[in-house]
């Protein structure tokens, strides 16, 4: 059939190395923006840190 289906929670991890955290980051988003299912969603909090 060759398709993902899934019933929700979490169902895939992206990771990324960089030479900064920051570009670590944009690596991850930008995979992001390549995935695409129905009702998907992801954290825009990605590596921030909070203190």
């Amino acid at each position: 059939d060759d398709k993902l289906v899934t019933a929700g929670g979490r169902v895939l991890n992206v990771c990324s190395l960089g030479e900064t955290l920051e570009k670590a980051m944009e690596k991850i988003y930008q995979a992001c923006e390549k995935i695409n299912f129905d009702a998907m969603h992801y954290r825009r909090d990605i590596g921030v840190l909070r203190e």
